[in-house]
């Protein structure tokens, strides 16, 4: 089981959602919590049911400000205790263990700090709720150290004392992460340039004790200025699945995904074109068949390689973020995230044809979706054996 908790800035355009569903594709979370959604309820429980979890629970946003979320799937029990537009806090049951997570978002608003965390104190005090082991992550918008500030003025002292106060005073100790520690960045140019650890996990001493090989990493930006953070609570194995052997040729398809290159249009002429040289009473077949091949070796060529281009581009920007010189490189990242968007539409356009799921507009990102329905249809589609 993994929890995990982002700061999503928004999850109301097309660009937003995508990210969300590559990271929950990726990662496999059991229990995400998102902060900043600037949705309502009912659009929330529409994403729910397009990401494929079971649960959720949300606080709506205030005008165009803030917004929580958090789903769960049927593997994890889940009880709501309390709820406000700074914390949605649950009792887990999973896997015969039972314990507490508060997702926690801290004000924005310096001036306002202080009542997060007397928050978090009032939560802390709760007594039916005090023997279980406690979780507490999200985004806290405070630092803990001089050290999870890069760029821009120093913090004050008194403020990182009173969020290190607090954590002291409801027993809370800080996890240390795998990965680039800062987690919110400005994405502003070099003079600008600032970066923070302001997104962690917290837990108690019976917390530790209870998930003694728990582990946090630092995710991906995706699409907003905070990275998202996962807490592993045991092992994850990874079952790999056999490469199957080449099987016998398959019949030509034109896929849809080839006219989003404005190439095409010139390789189906061209292949046409060439195949002139046939005559006959076969001419048209042979010629149809001809300039299906070689628009098929030039769709391979061009689009073979999709899934791995889009992993290879995502890691190359999530270099690029990390790397001491982000201030100065602000304009080629955003020009890698404007092709990411371009392939990642392209692989949805891939499995919408696969799953011919018509009533799916291809604004609607849902790559898992799309999965499942292609590899249903092959399933249904497979000829066992022949009665004589």
């Amino acid at each position: 089981m993994n929890c995990i908790v982002w700061n999503v800035r928004g999850l109301g355009n097309q660009r937003a959602f995508r990210s969300l569903n590559r990271l929950v594709v990726d990662e496999d979370p059991s229990l995400p919590f998102l902060c900043e959604t600037k949705l309502q309820a009912r659009q929330c429980m529409n994403l729910k049911s397009k990401l494929g979890f079971e649960g959720c629970y949300t606080r709506d946003c205030k005008g165009r400000k803030g917004g929580l979320m958090l789903l769960w799937k049927d593997t994890v029990s889940m009880e709501i205790m309390s709820s406000s537009p700074g914390h949605i806090d649950v009792v887990v049951s999973h896997d015969q263990r039972r314990w507490r997570f508060t997702g926690f978002y801290g004000d924005s608003r310096v001036d306002r700090r202080k009542f997060s965390w007397q928050l978090l104190l009032k939560l802390y005090s709760i007594q039916e709720l005090s023997h279980l082991p406690w979780l507490v992550g999200g985004d806290f918008n405070e630092i803990l150290l001089d050290s999870e500030k890069q760029g821009g003025r120093p913090r004050a002292l008194f403020h990182m004392g009173d969020f290190q106060s607090t954590l002291n005073s409801c027993g809370l100790k800080d996890f240390s992460c795998n990965g680039e520690q800062l987690t919110w960045s400005n994405k502003q140019g070099e003079e600008d340039f600032m970066q923070c650890r302001l997104d962690r996990f917290v837990g108690s001493l019976d917390w530790y004790r209870l998930f003694p090989e728990a582990q946090v990493t630092n995710l991906s930006f995706y699409h907003s200025d905070h990275k998202a953070i996962k807490m592993v609570l045991g092992q994850s194995w990874v079952w790999v699945k056999k490469a199957a052997g080449r099987g016998r040729k398959r019949r030509f398809h034109f896929e849809e995904i080839w006219t989003t290159d404005e190439a095409c249009r010139d390789v189906v002429s061209s292949a046409w074109n060439e195949g002139k040289i046939y005559h006959g009473p076969l001419g048209i077949p042979n010629r149809l068949k001809f300039c299906a091949t070689k628009t098929d070796e030039w769709g391979f060529a061009k689009f073979g390689n999709l899934k791995k281009n889009i992993n290879k581009l995502q890691k190359d920007i999530e270099l690029k973020k990390t790397d001491s010189s982000y201030g100065s490189n602000v304009a080629v990242i955003q020009d890698m995230e404007a092709s990411l968007e371009s392939l990642l539409n392209q692989d949805e356009i891939y499995w919408k044809q696969r799953s011919r799921m018509e009533w799916l507009a291809h604004g609607d990102w849902n790559s898992k979706v799309f999965h499942l329905k292609g590899s249903k249809r092959e399933r249904k589609n497979k000829i066992s054996g022949l009665m004589d």
